[in-house]
């Protein structure tokens, strides 16, 4: 079998949305690292907003919902949505696009 990167993956969000969601994400890559690197000594410097900032960029798609239950908007088309999320989906998402670190091991 061939080598297959992953940097775009699925990732079953259960724990945070129910049974069948789903969310499309993207690992950083070296470059943007550096980047936030440099943002991180910058005096002005946020975590909270450049944290925000990666999963505006690096959730491509998903099928999550909000209270109502009805449809959040994709990321991509209103990346406002992110404002809508609860500590644990924005945590949830946030370890989605840092990977895991036991699955890395295997």
């Amino acid at each position: 079998m061939a080598p297959k990167r992953r940097r775009v993956r699925r990732h079953a969000s259960n724990e945070v949305q129910g049974e069948g969601s789903w969310v499309i994400t993207a690992a950083l890559n070296v470059a943007e690292m550096r980047e936030y690197r440099k943002r991180a000594e910058e005096e002005d410097f946020d975590a909270f907003e450049m944290g925000i900032d990666v999963l505006k960029t690096h959730v491509y798609t998903w099928n999550w919902v909000g209270d109502d239950d009805a449809p959040f908007p994709q990321p991509e088309d209103d990346p406002g949505v992110m404002d809508l999320l609860t500590d644990d989906e924005v945590e949830f998402l946030s370890k989605c696009i840092q990977g895991d670190e036991a699955e890395a091991k295997n």
